[in-house]
């Protein structure tokens, strides 16, 4: 039998059934180990002395000396309630060491908004810690297993960009698993607070039709937008181009100088001619005139003769 159903030996003195502590006997016959202390008779109590003389476990409440029986609160103290527990704000802790910065030392004298963390162990290495005291490079976590890529694991030891990510449950869906092993379109996710809405939850608690979600950062306006920003509404228009103000860059062709060329013939190659056609602009007109002007002198300029211009660089 176990100890609990009798199991264990028991006094040799007739009658009695308490348990044999040492020599046959129980400790009220006799048995047992004696206090160490000259011509005491009593039994060690602990510590190889009786209760008298120190032995047997003490009370654990601090400046208490009692006797406690198997150890613990000794009878005085065992209903009392317990002292209060010693708060984090009662340990001292280090600040930052940044001017009037009242934030906690979180490692390297600093806290992290000023640069403070605990770095990684090997020598010469000044990048945090994360797991081992080692960081991610050093071993700090596990890696992807595909040869050559440093990223952190994260499923099946590989990272998210190598397919380490739990897939949706439902058949032939490659989506990633965002709740109870379903993606969002097939019922994952958290649901939105709203009462009887199944929607999921886009941000601050709701779905996007309770006013979840990130919304445009336009004063005045109240759209959603994925990922925050501007919506297409208030986006800024893009940069237009000023072409049509400007004078595009033209590469005159000097040709040989001949006799001065009569309007009528104003298209011939005599002239110089503008290697680009240049934009339908009062300033574009105004830098032909001038263009026109020093090289045909004694004749004057006329509209037709822009058009003759053009036509000529057409062909």
């Amino acid at each position: 039998l176990c100890k609990a159903h009798g199991g264990s030996r028991t006094c040799t003195h007739p009658g009695c059934t308490n348990k044999d502590v040492g020599r046959g006997f129980c400790v009220s016959h006799g048995g047992g180990t004696k206090c160490a202390i000259a011509g005491c008779e009593k039994v060690e109590r602990g510590g190889g002395y009786c209760k008298a003389h120190g032995g047997g476990k003490r009370c654990t409440r601090d400046d208490c000396n009692a006797w406690a029986l198997h150890g613990g609160l000794c009878p005085t103290h065992k209903f009392e309630p317990p002292p209060r527990p010693v708060l984090a704000l009662d340990v001292p802790r280090y600040l930052c060491q940044f001017e009037k910065c009242p934030k906690i030392d979180l490692g390297n004298g600093y806290c992290k908004e000023h640069g403070g963390k605990r770095q990684c162990m090997r020598d010469g290495c000044n990048k945090a810690q994360q797991s081992k005291k080692l960081c991610r490079e050093h071993g700090g976590s596990r890696l992807c297993s595909i040869e050559g890529c440093n990223k952190t694991a994260q499923y099946q030891q590989l990272c998210k960009g190598h397919g380490g990510k739990r897939k949706c449950t439902v058949e032939g869906c490659e989506n990633a698993v965002k709740t109870a092993g379903h993606c969002i379109r097939h019922g994952g996710g958290t649901k939105c607070q709203t009462e009887g809405c199944q929607g999921v939850d886009r941000g601050g608690g709701h779905c996007k039709a309770h006013g979840g979600g990130k919304k445009c950062s336009h004063p005045t306006c109240r759209q959603w937008v994925l990922g925050g920003g501007l919506c297409s509404q208030h986006l800024p228009d893009p940069i237009q181009s000023n072409r049509s103000t400007k004078v595009t860059k033209t590469i005159i062709k000097q040709a040989p100088e001949q006799a001065t060329t009569p309007p009528d013939s104003i298209a011939t190659p005599s002239a110089p001619l503008l290697t680009s056609i240049l934009p339908s602009a009062p300033d574009v007109d105004q830098y032909i005139q001038h263009q026109y002007s020093q090289q045909q002198q004694s004749v004057p300029f006329e509209p037709s003769h822009r058009q003759s211009l053009t036509d000529q660089h057409v062909q």
